[in-house]
């Protein structure tokens, strides 16, 4: 806990700031989803201001002519566009992902950086990574993109070569990229490496996964053609190579490198799936769920908003929920590679559950839009980023992948205090060095799961309140114990999963998945606490309260569901008895949801402040499409009092509300408002449709009609 709350929180330089406010705000001017969406491509001026005010470049050193931005601002930046096209976040946050700057960074040679880091930094080179294959996506082992070791003429000598033969799919920025990334699998069948070459398989001479460059008008590459992913519009599509001849100082890292690629591209990986991807879904997130609190404000049903709905209610509260903990989820994330952390484990979980959660979010507002979402046009902002959740699941490594093996089955091992030692010391050659290593490690290994099941079996008999927590802070005590005990429960549940299963944890992934989850809870529950105590504003307490409670349930939930699934009936009843003691007599800590009432109180919090919603996207974006929605919203607010003054006169039937006549100059006429009254009734009726019409066009399609005059009586429509 100390070390987690004694680190800041990264914030914005200056100079990322300006950039914010500056060339960030100009591409948000010019992009327009609907039209992104229709038209498949971001515009010409978009593409053209990405490159001159440096979009490829926030990872590349000033030295070479980067921008050189921290993962902090990268997250707002590519949340901001995204949040307006969702292609427009994309083509931002790959150049700035795994990639071949990022490769160049870390294993480049000087030669290397000089040359092609600056021409990455202008956009003279538009980079994409060729990974993916039609047999091989996550499973490098089955690729079948091959380079081969060979002999080639070069005027009047030889020179060695790789000449690779490769089909790839699902590349971003492919269509338009001019600096290809390639991943191959390398052989030398003819030796030419030399007789003491290390080979990954010395029988079939395999030298193994290896990363060069490659431009786009090499000979032998065809590229061009895209894929058309969602309807969403961003640039995607295969690359192919037909005896494509590398020179080994194409090899990134050159000849040394060979066949390191695989050990390369994980290094990197962790980076991109801690910023990128749950930057563009809390961006998502974030947007359609103030829209839709907004938009549920406003909207009536019966005489009321049907934002004070319970059935409603129960869909925005989840939306609130879900943005609330991947805020403070991304942001502690972004933080950690900011310090100079390669979070592997917590990567892999935050990508797939922040683009699991935008999924849900998504569902949830369009179940309470209805129409106003699923009617396409230029005013309906949800479309594109409901289009895009298919995107999300997928890139950066399938969610099903993400979660049931790398989280946990893998992230364990490297994880565990004593678990990899063990399998070092099983790899030892010297046979005497090796039991002694073993013998060692595996003694402390018992000595920790003694411990850890001695100290569930007290502190969750006693409901944790023995249990130390951090001083000095603004969240609840219960809180701090709350997470420290469900962490003493997963050490524990790790330990045993690992022990009943061993090598076939890679094969009971509905269990390592549920293990995952847990993880994932205990994350996003420490990110949360870390994020109220950094931002200190007590109005968030209801929302602390009611996520903290949340993930508690959830988790206990997820632990009794891998106790009931463990094959060993000794090793179920041990862990039921440690982790719930109490559980026959008394509801211990997570095991009772947070209550109805704690969920309507979210919803009617925000709607009585207002300006928390206003946290939800705050440091996530900027969107001047949601600073309108709310300023028409709180105008309404301003007219209601006015419309409860003519409700009696409504409903007895003495005023008559219709289109035939202007039943707001009557009740001025007839006294019952002032002209002012009945002015701000106007322009609130004129709002009132305004957000809830929805676009219309021709009956084949082509012809889009434009906004629908929000004055009915004067029936005006405007053809676009």
């Amino acid at each position: 806990w100390n070390h987690l709350l004694n680190r800041d929180l990264s914030t914005l330089s200056s100079e990322e700031q300006d950039f914010l406010k500056g060339p960030v705000q100009e591409v948000v001017q010019h992009l327009q989803d609907y039209d992104v969406r229709k038209k498949s491509d971001l515009p010409p001026k978009v593409w053209s201001l990405l490159k001159e005010k440096g979009f490829f470049s926030f990872i590349v050193p000033k030295e070479y002519g980067g921008l050189e931005f921290s993962a902090t601002a990268i997250s707002r930046v590519v949340a901001t566009v995204g949040a307006k096209a969702f292609a427009g976040g994309i083509s931002i946050m790959v150049p700035n992902s795994l990639g071949p700057a990022k490769l160049l960074l870390k294993f480049g040679t000087e030669q290397q950086k000089n040359f092609y880091l600056p021409k990455l930094a202008t956009g003279d080179y538009i980079p994409c990574f060729a990974l993916t294959g039609i047999t091989s996506g996550s499973d490098a082992a089955t690729m079948r993109d091959v380079g081969i070791v060979t002999k080639v003429k070069h005027g009047k000598t030889e020179k060695i070569v790789i000449r690779a033969n490769f089909s790839k799919r699902y590349i971003t920025l492919a269509p338009i990229a001019t600096l290809i990334g390639l991943a191959i699998d390398v052989y030398d069948p003819d030796g030419l490496l030399g007789d003491d070459y290390p080979y990954v398989n010395p029988v079939n001479k395999q030298v193994g996964i290896t990363v060069a460059l490659v431009e786009r008008d090499h000979k032998g590459v065809e590229i061009g053609s895209r894929h058309m992913a969602s309807g969403v519009a961003f640039m995607n599509g295969a690359i192919r190579g037909r005896d494509v001849d590398i020179d080994f100082d194409q090899v990134i890292g050159g000849k040394e490198y060979l066949g390191k690629g695989w050990v390369m591209l994980m290094s990197c990986l962790g980076v991109g799936r801690a910023v990128s991807m749950p930057a563009v879904a809390n961006a998502g997130m974030a947007f359609v769920t103030c829209y839709t609190l907004l938009y549920s404000g406003m909207r009536k049903q019966f005489n009321l908003p049907i934002g004070q709905m319970e059935g409603v209610i129960e869909k925005l509260s989840d939306s609130v929920y879900l943005s609330f903990i991947n805020n403070a989820t991304k942001n502690l994330s972004a933080t950690l590679v900011d310090d100079g952390e390669n979070p592997a484990v917590a990567s892999a979980l935050v990508k797939y559950a922040s683009t699991n959660d935008m999924r849900k979010c998504m569902d949830n507002c369009m179940d309470v839009l209805g129409g106003k979402a699923i009617c396409d046009g230029p005013n309906n902002k949800t479309q594109g980023p409901y289009q895009a959740i298919p995107i999300g699941i997928t890139v950066e490594g399938a969610n099903v992948l993400t979660r049931t093996l790398i989280t946990f089955a893998q992230g364990a091992i490297r994880a565990h205090p004593y678990l990899f030692a063990e399998i070092e010391a099983l790899y030892e050659d010297d046979i005497s060095t090796a039991r002694k290593k073993f013998r060692s490690v595996i003694l402390k290994h018992i000595g920790f799961s003694l411990c850890t099941g001695v100290g569930n079996l007290w502190h969750n008999a006693t409901r944790g309140v023995f249990l130390s927590v951090p001083s000095n802070t603004i969240a609840p005590k219960k809180y701090y114990r709350m997470v420290t005990l469900q962490s003493k429960r997963f050490a524990l549940l790790a330990d045993a999963v690992l022990l009943v299963l061993g090598g076939r944890i890679k094969a009971k992934q509905i269990l390592s998945g549920r293990c995952a989850d847990v993880l994932k809870n205990i994350y996003y529950a420490m990110a949360i606490l870390k994020d109220y105590e950094n931002t200190q504003n007590a109005k968030l307490l209801p929302l602390l309260d009611y996520s903290m409670k949340r993930l508690a349930y959830e988790n206990t939930q997820l632990i009794v569901g891998v106790i009931d699934n463990l094959p060993s009936s000794v090793m179920r009843f041990i862990l039921r008895m440690t982790l719930f003691p109490l559980s026959k007599i008394i509801n211990g800590v997570g095991e009772t949801p947070p209550t109805d009432r704690e969920v309507v109180g979210i919803v009617r919090t925000l709607y009585k402040d207002p300006d928390l919603m206003h946290i939800l996207y705050k440091d996530v974006f900027e969107s001047k499409i949601l600073e309108d929605v709310y300023d028409d919203y709180q105008f309404l607010q301003k007219a209601e009092p006015i419309y409860k003054k003519l409700k009696p006169l409504l409903k007895s039937g003495e005023l008559v509300c219709g289109y035939d006549a202007d039943w707001r100059d009557i009740a001025c006429e007839q006294g019952h408002i002032t002209e002012q009254e009945c002015d701000i009734l106007k322009q609130a009726e004129h709002i009132y449709y305004k957000q809830m019409n929805v676009d219309e066009f021709s009956t084949d399609a082509t012809t889009y009609y434009g906004d629908i005059d929000t004055d009915i009586i004067n029936g005006k429509k405007t053809q676009g």
